[in-house]
């Protein structure tokens, strides 16, 4: 008789019984370790996304600018149980702002979206105008390179980050965009060894647009799950705030209410 035992990468499977709770609020956090997919949180399957190159150029990127850093004691000074430094959280708040607003003009709908055909005018050698109706290729060019400076800004900031969620999210951002790193290039973009994004204005001034309108407007778009992402960083980033200035609730744990959307109360 034979046993055959077939090995799995999806570390989460080991945990995925694990009935955890907070027995004053009554709320399961079993997801924290593989149960339902549904709800947000870290899963151990995220590991297999963890074992390739991106969390390693990451961490890479993080401590070799450790050493060389410059900054004063009380700007990397670690306050409150807090896994960032009041500095690399401000950046990191900082940069997912930007980040988000150049999604959001991006992903605008109605009137004022950049991927609604507007009357353009032009003009000739001569002088002469011409009135036509088409895209506005100039502001949606401006509007992807904003976009791609912001998400590299904020790759940036995460990997001098220690928060293990914010450094997962990232982690999770850059294989993202790994998988779009064809759709991305046919347009112009490229996806650099160093995770960033690198757009050539003449490749993406040729580029068909319904290209570029699938990946930068709509639900579930590459622009919108890149938004996502980075909002999930900025509320990490947040908490560990909270924890830096020591912001308590009545039971001992730290307050949400500062956290718009989020439910961290009873878990730290």
């Amino acid at each position: 008789m034979s046993i055959n035992i077939s090995p799995r990468t999806d570390y989460s499977a080991l945990f995925s019984n694990m009935s955890v709770s907070n027995k004053k609020s009554g709320t399961d956090y079993s997801w924290a370790f593989g149960g339902s997919s549904q709800q947000a949180g870290f899963s151990l399957s995220d590991y297999a996304s963890i074992k390739n190159g991106s969390y390693g150029k990451l961490l890479k990127a993080y401590y070799a600018k450790d050493g060389d850093s410059k900054t004063s004691e009380a700007a990397k000074k670690i306050v409150g149980g807090s896994e960032d430094s009041v500095s690399t959280n401000s950046q990191l708040s900082k940069d997912a702002a930007a980040l988000t607003k150049s999604s959001d003009v991006l992903l605008k709908k109605g009137e004022g979206s950049l991927f609604e055909e507007k009357e353009l005018t032009t003009k000739d050698e001569n002088g002469v105008e011409t009135k036509t109706k088409g895209y506005d290729r100039d502001a949606i060019y401006k509007a992807v390179s904003d976009f791609a400076k912001d998400y590299n800004a904020l790759i940036d900031s995460a990997s001098k980050s220690n928060n293990n969620s914010v450094l997962t999210t990232a982690v999770n951002m850059t294989n993202q965009t790994s998988v779009y790193s064809k759709a991305l290039s046919n347009i112009g973009i490229t996806v650099k060894d160093d995770n960033t994004l690198s757009v050539d204005k003449e490749a993406f001034g040729k580029a068909d647009i319904e290209s570029i309108k699938s990946l930068f407007s709509g639900n579930g778009s590459f622009a919108d799950m890149t938004k996502s992402r980075t909002e999930m960083i900025a509320s990490s980033a947040k908490a560990d705030s909270l924890k830096a200035s020591g912001t308590y609730g009545s039971s001992g744990a730290y307050t949400s209410a500062m956290l718009t959307g989020s439910s961290f109360n009873g878990l730290f």
